[in-house]
């Protein structure tokens, strides 16, 4: 005769109530889960980019005024490597690209961006009372935040440390060329002047809705047909 077990004196009834509380700890367990995981997608932080316009010239005074304004913040002035020759010889200088725009990113946590009220604009703003700041720029919606190419841009720019370095490509002769490697890879723009003794070529290029004029050797960029002569060789 088998020996019997606890379970044996244990009712139908019992073990229901045994079975309800099990049911209901993992249903307490699952909603405390969800809570924290609620509570932590909350505190996630995301960068967060904008730009300022401020006076020609001022930019490292705006940049410093930030550091001091938003300490765990970063904040950039974008600038190209050009070279100037003198003596025949070829110095790289950095100059500015866009004159006046100061780039910046500060760190917010998903439950910030999502408030209706934005406590980072307000402080944004009250930043912009600084003489040598014009405006926060923003969208027509009024949202500072920067998103798609103008993010990406922003983006590349604080990668490259703020600096545009010389581009590497191949150019023979055009009106219309295209940027091979480096930081403006692909982009295309129009030659606006030819020097023929040091064979470098001006160009101008549109980056973000604005006209950027550099000198690049030939060596650095490649003609790009014309429309015209793209349809009639499609043809």
């Amino acid at each position: 005769m088998a020996k019997p077990c606890a379970a044996d004196f244990v009712s139908s009834e019992e073990r229901g109530i045994c079975a309800m509380n099990e049911r209901r700890d993992a249903f307490i367990q699952k909603g405390r889960a969800k809570g924290e995981e609620s509570m932590e997608k909350e505190g996630q932080a995301r960068i967060s980019r904008g730009c300022f316009f401020c006076k020609s010239g001022k930019e490292s005074d705006v940049i410093k005024h930030f550091f001091m304004a938003f300490p765990d913040g970063q904040a950039i002035s974008p600038t190209r490597t050009r070279i100037r020759r003198a003596h025949d010889a070829a110095i790289e200088e950095r100059v500015p690209l866009l004159p006046g725009y100061v780039f910046f990113q500060i760190t917010e946590k998903e439950s910030e961006v999502a408030e209706a009220i934005d406590a980072n604009l307000i402080a944004l703003l009250q930043f912009t009372r600084i003489d040598s700041v014009l405006k926060l720029l923003r969208y027509s919606d009024g949202t500072w935040r920067l998103f798609g190419t103008d993010d990406l841009f922003a983006e590349m720019l604080f990668k490259s440390g703020g600096n545009i370095e010389l581009s590497q490509a191949y150019f023979d002769r055009g009106n219309r060329i295209r940027i091979l490697d480096g930081f403006l890879k692909d982009y295309e723009g129009h030659i606006t002047n030819v020097n023929r003794k040091k064979k470098t070529v001006e160009v101008t290029v549109d980056l973000q809705g604005k006209r950027v004029i550099m000198w690049l050797g030939y060596e650095l960029v490649e003609p790009v047909p014309d429309r015209s002569e793209r349809v009639s060789k499609e043809k």
